[in-house]
């Protein structure tokens, strides 16, 4: 495997790893599982609460979006020389060295299964 190989597959592997850290960012609190909640607040009282609830569900609505949107930008991402620069990138802990340290060890393996490998090195040295 020369090194455009790997680097190429440190890159599928980096944009798999990515999209599962945004899979697990993901909120599952919509407006239809609270629609009932909000129909019970209708006291002049409870004005405040229910514009609270309101605030937090577009909040949640609006943070599932960007995720979405970093998801596609992934998803249509096609490999350039300065890929790791990407804003697509920007605040994930992405780990190239184990990864490089896989790919090398393990050159015969696809990208997901380096993801699996990748995922039993980070349970074993994350445990104390």
């Amino acid at each position: 495997m020369d090194t455009e190989q790997i680097i190429i597959k440190k890159f599928k592997v980096s944009k798999l790893w990515a999209m599962e850290e945004l899979n697990k960012r993901k909120s599952y609190a919509d407006a239809g599982r609270y629609s009932s909640f909000l129909d019970e607040l209708k006291d002049k009282d409870l004005e405040d609460a229910r514009c609270l609830l309101r605030l937090i569900l577009k909040e949640v609505d609006q943070h599932n979006s960007n995720i979405k949107t970093k998801m596609t930008l992934l998803d249509k991402m096609r490999y350039k020389h300065n890929w790791e620069d990407s804003k697509v990138f920007t605040g994930m802990s992405i780990p190239l060295r184990k990864i490089d340290g896989l790919i090398g060890n393990n050159p015969g393996l696809e990208c997901d299964e380096i993801l699996k490998l990748l995922k039993g090195v980070f349970i074993e040295t994350n445990n104390y």
